[in-house]
Order: C-alpha cells, then structure tokens, then sequence
C-alpha cells in the first residue's frame, strides 16, 4: 500500500516538474485508477490489520466495486465526448458518488467489525478511516466550500496526505 502511495506522488511529481507525462494521463492515472486502487487496498489492509475472515466475499465484492468505479471514474471525465454525451457523462459522476459511497460504507464496517473483535485497537483506528473516508470526496467538499487544503508553515497539506499518515501512523503505533 505504502508503495502504491509512493508511486502515485511519484508519477504526480514528474508530470507536474517535467513534460515526459501529459496531464491529462496523469489525471487519468492518479485521480481515476490509482485513488480507486488505493481506497480499495486500505480497507483490505484493515481487513487483514484486524484479522478479518468473514465474511468470505468482500474482497470479491471489494474487486467489482474498484473496477466499476475505474471504469465510471473514466468515462465520466468525457474522454469520449464523440460516442457519450455530457448526459450520460454526468450519470457516470452520480454512478461514480454511489460507488465511493459504497466503499466508504465497506470501510465502516470494517472498522465496526474491528471494534467489535479487538475492543482498543478498533476504536484507535476509527478517526484515520473516517478521515480517510471523507479524503475520497475532496470535489464535492470542494464543491460545498468545505476546506480540504490546509498551508501550516508554508507547507501544503491535504485530507488524503492527512489520512494516509494517520493510517500508516495506527497501524506502526498498534
């Protein structure tokens, strides 16, 4: 997971600092495929940080839901604006909302599954997910002028930055 989060700044880094990648592959690679793979492998962290087993269809079901939101990500971003209209584009945004919706709320019972079998290390964990939950709508909080970017000592800090240090921070302090 750590190395996926690295390569996703990485890859951000060099189409931001050089030309060799366009932005808009870097757009579609880091905020439509990477952000889905990452959002999807935190909560199979957690499943595995608490010892999760049952039930036995989650990470199945955790797969479709990855793939079904990739491909809605991408084809709401009217890539194709000769074969889909802007129409069908925005119902790929809703479709897209309801997915991440249905992966926040697989991350929520997780974490209650979590509380549930190990008590302390459950309720730990529980501000890094809710945190990293709403880092996976950064547009719509934007859209409701709720910050999301924060500048403490000149330095740029946002709700995912934020949550990923706070995941990776429970699960070494733990």
């Amino acid at each position: 997971m750590l190395l996926s989060i690295a390569a996703s700044s990485g890859l951000g880094a060099t189409a931001s600092w050089t030309q060799w990648i366009p932005a808009d592959v870097d757009f579609l690679t880091e905020y439509d495929v990477l952000r889905a793979l990452a959002f999807a492998g935190w909560v199979m962290v957690w499943r595995v940080w608490f010892r999760l087993r049952r039930p036995a269809w989650v990470p199945w079901f955790l797969a479709s839901l990855v793939a079904l939101l990739m491909l809605s990500n991408i084809l709401a971003q009217n890539l194709f604006f000769t074969a889909l209209s802007a129409p069908v584009s925005h119902a790929f945004h809703v479709v897209s909302l309801a997915l991440r919706l249905a992966l926040a709320g697989l991350m929520l019972v997780t974490v209650i599954q979590g509380i549930r079998g190990h008590g302390w290390e459950g309720w730990a964990a529980l501000p890094a997910m809710l945190l990293a939950g709403i880092a996976e709508f950064l547009q719509e909080l934007h859209f409701a002028h709720i910050v999301n970017i924060w500048f403490p000592f000149g330095i740029q800090i946002t709700t995912v930055e934020l949550a990923n240090l706070l995941l990776v921070a429970v699960v070494a302090c733990w």
